[in-house]
């Protein structure tokens, strides 16, 4: 139903489309007022209002004072207001006390995996304009092992840590820039991202069966036909499906991972 409506928004705004036609002089006659007002002093009108009209990069060194000094009250002759939002570097709040980092179960198996507090850190600098090793940081990030496809996804990390930095959150953050600067290498993690986004657009939800033989190919598929087994015996479900919400099919991923596998003899 959802997949529905969106086509047809997508077919609505396409039917509503229209030419604006632009003139080819200017007809408005209302009058931008200056950056500054005519009262202001010479330095204000020379030096601060360039800067607030966002040419401060043409300002010559000669305007500026020898000394490095700025005259006082210049302020009150600046059109300035408090943001309704103002950025702040979310991960700069990390105290270093290592609760996610001990929280994350990956950690725990493999000494190698470098933890949510690093990512944390690498993603915190990744996106810092003035860093020149953004690329670099992210290849690392990228590695099989020690990266962030390792991430299981559990949200340990985020409720362990005691400034609600949400490390989960820049970990896919950081996937999401993988695959945009074209770093993300193709592995079994990288497809299974690729499948979650193919399996929504071609079925409009979550087919987790449908991301294992994406991902790993039919074969693959097989090294988890004991886990599906044991997942049937452990919890509720059936070959066969459960009614589920809109009087649709439920079907539980064991399942689903079961019957393609029959569905290959």
């Amino acid at each position: 139903i959802v997949v529905r409506k969106n086509y047809a928004a997508v077919d609505a705004s396409l039917s509503h489309l229209h030419k604006v036609e632009v003139p080819d002089t200017v007809t408005s006659d209302i009058q931008m007022p200056p950056v500054v007002p005519d009262a202001a002093p010479d330095f204000v009108k020379d030096v601060t209002a360039m800067m607030i009209a966002g040419h401060g990069d043409l300002l010559p060194v000669s305007k500026l004072p020898d000394d490095g000094t700025y005259p006082t009250a210049t302020t009150r002759w600046e059109k300035r207001d408090i943001a309704q939002e103002v950025p702040v570097w979310e991960e700069d709040l990390c105290i270093q006390c290592g609760s996610c980092h001990y929280a994350c179960p990956v950690v725990e198996v493999n000494e190698d995996y470098l933890g949510p507090a690093a990512f944390n850190a690498a993603y915190r600098f990744t996106v810092d304009t003035r860093d020149n090793a953004g690329k670099e940081r992210l290849e690392l990030t990228s590695e099989l092992g020690v990266g962030v496809w390792d991430c299981v996804k559990c949200f340990e990390c985020a409720e362990a840590c005691p400034k609600d930095i949400n490390p989960i959150e820049k970990i896919t953050k950081l996937h999401n820039m993988q695959f945009e600067q074209g770093v993300a290498r193709p592995n079994v993690a990288t497809k299974h991202a690729e499948g979650f986004l193919r399996g929504m657009k071609k079925y409009g939800y979550l087919d987790e069966a449908d991301i294992v033989t994406y991902s790993e190919g039919y074969l693959g598929m097989y090294k988890h036909l004991k886990t599906a087994v044991k997942m049937m015996k452990a919890g509720p479900g059936s070959i066969y499906g459960l009614p589920g919400r809109f009087g649709r099919q439920t079907r539980f991923p064991a399942d689903r991972t079961l019957d393609r596998c029959f569905m290959t003899f």
